[in-house]
């Protein structure tokens, strides 16, 4: 039976540093804004690996280190190892040479469709971003500059 921890899933991916950090210091958690689960070694490294690819730290085209990965994720290779099959299921990962893993690069299509997506959702932010601080201004001007009165 695969071996069960508690892990809390960060945003920032740090989620063994900071298990590691609060058991060595024996200090009470804060409250938490994700639920923890329990997971096993294997889907927590699914879970920083993937998150890693979307964010763009692991380059598409690059090689995986995987020695090199498992030690930064403090596990062992046998677990990183059923991380990456998963995510090659996914296509987030392909083998090369029946041994090399490197990060699917985008294709030309899932390029265009970025930018088309883009091209439609950047002006929608910048309203919307202007809208809230014209909104912001309209509060501030009405509650008067400090001295004022």
């Amino acid at each position: 039976m695969p071996e069960r921890r508690s892990v809390r899933a960060t945003l920032d991916g740090n989620s063994a540093q900071v298990n590691k950090a609060m058991q060595s210091a024996a200090i009470v958690e804060p409250p938490l804004s994700v639920s923890l689960q329990t997971v096993t070694k294997a889907e927590a490294v699914y879970i920083e690996t993937r998150s890693r690819i979307l964010k763009g730290t692991l380059a598409p085209g690059s090689a995986v280190n995987q020695e090199a990965l498992a030690a930064e994720l403090g596990v062992s290779i046998t677990p990183l190892r059923e991380a990456l099959r998963r995510l090659e299921m996914e296509g987030l990962i392909r083998v090369e040479a029946h041994r090399t893993m490197t990060i699917t690069p985008l294709t030309s299509r899932e390029l265009d469709e970025t930018y088309a997506i883009r091209t439609q959702l950047d002006p929608f932010a910048a309203g919307l971003a202007a809208a809230n601080t014209s909104v912001a201004a309209g509060v501030n001007s009405a509650a008067g500059s400090p001295g004022d009165g």
